[in-house]
C-alpha cells in the first residue's frame, strides 16, 4: 500500500480542481454582480440595460453549470446554486415590472427551487418599487404592485416542505410576511391622504366655481 502515491495523485487532483473553483468562485460574483446591476436599472426602468444583463448572465450562467458538472465535488457543494438564485431574481422582477409575465423554471434554465429562492427575493424588490410609486404620487402602481407581493406570498406559503428540500425558503417567505405588513400600512395610508387631497381639490374647486 503506497500512500505517497496515493496522495500526491489526489493533492494534484484536488489541486486541479480548487483552480477550477476559484474561477467559478469568480464567475459566481460576476453574475451576482450583474444581478444588483440589473435590479437597479429594473427599478430606473432602463430596460434594454436590463434586458443586455440578463441575456449576459444567461449565458455566464450555462457556461459556469457546465464547468461545475464536470466535477461531481463541485456539483456535490452546489457552488451554482447562488448565482441562479440571483440571475432568478433579476429576471423574474424585470419580467414581472416590464412584460407583466411570471417566466417559469424552464424558461430561465434553472431548478424550481433557485426559482422559487429567487421569487422570493423578488418580494423585497417589489416593496421598494412600490415605495418608489407612492412617493411619485402613483398609488394605482403602488396598488398594483402590493397584490403582485400579496400574490407570491400566498403562493409561496403554500408550499408545505421540509427544509431539507427547500433550504431557507421558509425562512424567505415568513420575511415576506413582516413586509407585507409594512407595505400594506404605507399603501393603505398613501390611499387615504390621496383621497383627502382630491375631495380637497373638488372643496376648492367648487369655492372657486362660486366666486
Amino acid at each position: 500500500m503506497n500512500f505517497d502515491e496515493i496522495f500526491v495523485t489526489i493533492d494534484k487532483n484536488l489541486a486541479t480542481i480548487d483552480s477550477i473553483r476559484e474561477e467559478i468562485l469568480q464567475q459566481i460574483r460576476q453574475i451576482v454582480r450583474i444581478a444588483a446591476e440589473t435590479i437597479k436599472a429594473v427599478h430606473r426602468e432602463e430596460w434594454q440595460i436590463a434586458e443586455k444583463n440578463i441575456l449576459e448572465m444567461k449565458t455566464s450562467l450555462q457556461n459556469t453549470r457546465n464547468r461545475v458538472n464536470n466535477h461531481e465535488i463541485l456539483v456535490r457543494r452546489n457552488y451554482i446554486e447562488i448565482a441562479e438564485q440571483e440571475y432568478a431574481e433579476a429576471t423574474l422582477l424585470y419580467h414581472l415590472l416590464h412584460d407583466k409575465q411570471l417566466k417559469d423554471p424552464s424558461n430561465l434554465d434553472i431548478p424550481d427551487l433557485s426559482w422559487l429562492l429567487g421569487l422570493a427575493d423578488v418580494a423585497g424588490e417589489l416593496r421598494r418599487h412600490c415605495l418608489d410609486a407612492i412617493r411619485k404620487g402613483d398609488i394605482p402602481r403602488a396598488e398594483n404592485v402590493l397584490d403582485l407581493m400579496e400574490e407570491i406570498y400566498r403562493q409561496l406559503f403554500s408550499l408545505d416542505y421540509p427544509k431539507g428540500l427547500t433550504g431557507n425558503l421558509r425562512e424567505k417567505t415568513d420575511t415576506i410576511r413582516k413586509l407585507l405588513q409594512a407595505t400594506r400600512g404605507e399603501v393603505s395610508m398613501a390611499t387615504h391622504i390621496s383621497r383627502l387631497n382630491q375631495n380637497l381639490e373638488k372643496i376648492l374647486d367648487q369655492h372657486e366655481g362660486k366666486r
